[in-house]
């Protein structure tokens, strides 16, 4: 149940969000949409027969589902028209209204519980794999360490099983439980910022972990807000940047820079609006191999 209200809270939170969005890109277009709403309430309310008028919310509200899933007009219209000719042509007993109303909802119970059950099998899976890997022997308890990661960690808009397999990845490579709820907060940040991959962003924020190498939670968090600050400023797109840093990593995972060095360099080149190329191509030039 608490899960079942986190997600109905995002969902509710991200609704209020659309809608401001919404309002700062089209305030007209708003005001009228929210017009059309108050209207069609203010019309099924005073509608006498109120289990005709049950039926249409209904159908219209399934009718909104299967457009935001399949992205679809002429599926999502081809549904409400039917729905609502159904509606229509059929004479609403209240027998009638409640053997639908229990068909219905009974059916999208028992399709939210198999969901709720896949999704719950598959966080189970990734988790279980994730521990086994990082400790065989006690991977029982490591599994209810990365659950409580999962459940507690703050990592915006990422749902549980992206969660999952954001730390089935930093598992693999060695990284530190302790720091694995600062790496989903980066992640998810991130995420927002850059529209790219949660697993990229995570491969992203290892590098990082590595050019630092610390264990110490308030500095890799303060190195996590950091980089943020740092990218926000370039004035390059996002792509950009890490198509930049992933052909230049190996200059600080090699030694042959340090960290602060290397992001000097880094931001002066992407200042320059040198490409990804010429920025490879000028720190072989300013990190050279040392001769032995």
């Amino acid at each position: 149940m608490a899960r079942v209200a986190q997600s109905l809270g995002e969902l509710l939170r991200a609704l209020g969000n659309s809608i401001k969005s919404l309002y700062r890109l089209a305030p007209a277009a708003t005001i009228a949409l929210i017009g059309v709403w108050a209207f069609l309430v203010t019309v099924v309310a005073a509608t006498p027969d109120k289990a005709t008028a049950a039926v249409v919310v209904i159908v219209l509200i399934v009718s909104i589902v299967i457009y935001s899933r399949v992205k679809n007009y002429g599926e999502a219209a081809l549904a409400l028209v039917l729905g609502l000719f159904t509606a229509f042509t059929i004479s609403w007993t209240p027998y009638r209204f409640a053997l639908f109303t229990a068909a219905y909802f009974g059916f999208t119970a028992l399709i939210l519980l198999i969901s709720s059950v896949t999704i719950a099998s598959k966080l189970e899976d990734i988790l279980r794999q994730a521990s086994i890997f990082i400790d065989l022997q006690h991977y029982e308890t490591v599994e209810r360490q990365l659950k409580k990661v999962v459940d507690k960690s703050n990592g915006g808009m990422m749902s549980p099983v992206e969660k999952a397999e954001c730390i089935r990845f930093l598992a693999f490579k060695k990284f530190p439980i302790g720091l694995m709820s600062h790496a989903l907060r980066g992640i998810g940040q991130l995420s927002v910022i850059t529209k790219m991959e949660h697993k990229d962003i995570a491969s992203f924020l290892y590098d990082l972990y590595k050019m630092g190498i610390t264990t110490d939670s308030p500095s890799y968090q303060a190195g996590i807000d950091n980089i943020l600050s740092f990218i926000k400023q370039l004035p390059v797109t996002p792509k950009e940047f890490f198509e930049s840093f992933r052909k230049t990593r190996k200059f600080v995972l090699t030694g042959r820079a340090n960290r602060s060095q290397y992001l000097k360099v880094l931001e002066k080149t992407m200042n320059d609006g040198l490409s990804p190329e010429e920025v490879t191509l000028f720190m072989e030039s300013e990190f050279p191999v040392a001769k032995k």
